[in-house]
């Protein structure tokens, strides 16, 4: 069992360190975010998110990203969840709606996690029948580990492959390594700094990606108040 732990960990550094051989491009972009979080009665969860994304060496905007999730907690280790993305920029504006099915466990100290996701997006400037813009279906594997370093702080890692189809076309897209830091100053309040190292294999690119975010989780009060009230 302690070999397996090694060599789970040993994986997820191994990803990360992944060359793309086909890359001859790169591109530095930066990425912010803030999120608010409500936990919901009945194992449910809601959250919404807004997030600003500039590329061409953090330059040049990309667009702007609006979504919502709704969570729902089957066991302590299984976990549901639906969400719903709208983006926009200056060329396109899309809608992407997911469906996803989380597991999660601890041992050694370390927190694992595991995702299995599928997404449909598509543009409002499609026009199907020429060919432009069609929509398009992601496949999502997402494997993850954190561990707390000192008190409110803690660093974590993950690889996430990702599968397309456009149009009758499959075929692997990018894989997304992800390491950094999460640090809670305040309860309830989270800050995030982490480092992207994105391989784009249909497009010889490579994508590095500076993303730093804010997350609060709202109280609680309001359904004690309610409860009060019957």
């Amino acid at each position: 069992m302690q070999a397996m732990k090694i060599k789970f960990f040993i994986f997820i550094v191994a990803c990360l360190m992944i060359e793309s051989a086909q890359a001859q491009t790169s591109d530095f972009q930066l990425w912010n975010a803030i999120e608010l979080r409500q936990d919901l009665r009945k194992g449910f969860d809601v959250s919404m998110q807004f997030q600003s994304r500039f590329d061409n060496n953090a330059s040049q905007f990309r667009g702007s990203y609006m979504s919502s999730t709704l969570g729902y907690s089957l066991s302590k280790i299984v976990s549901l969840d639906a969400d719903i993305r709208y983006s926009s920029s200056s060329s396109w504006d899309r809608l992407r709606y997911g469906i996803g099915i989380n597991a999660q466990g601890k041992t050694a100290g370390f927190n694992l996690s595991a995702k299995l996701k599928y997404q449909y997006q598509h543009f409002l400037q499609r026009v199907p029948e020429f060919g432009i813009n069609p929509p398009i279906h992601n496949f999502r594997i997402k494997f993850g580990v954190d561990r707390k370093i000192v008190k409110k702080l803690k660093a974590f890692l993950s690889v996430e492959p990702l599968y397309r189809q456009k149009s009758t076309t499959l075929y692997f897209k990018r894989i997304r390594n992800t390491i950094g830091l999460q640090w809670s100053p305040i309860k309830k309040t989270t800050l995030e700094a982490s480092y992207i190292y994105q391989p784009q294999w249909n497009s010889r690119k490579t994508i590095h990606v500076m993303q730093f975010s804010i997350s609060h989780d709202l109280p609680k009060k309001w359904y004690r108040k309610k409860e009060t009230n019957k």
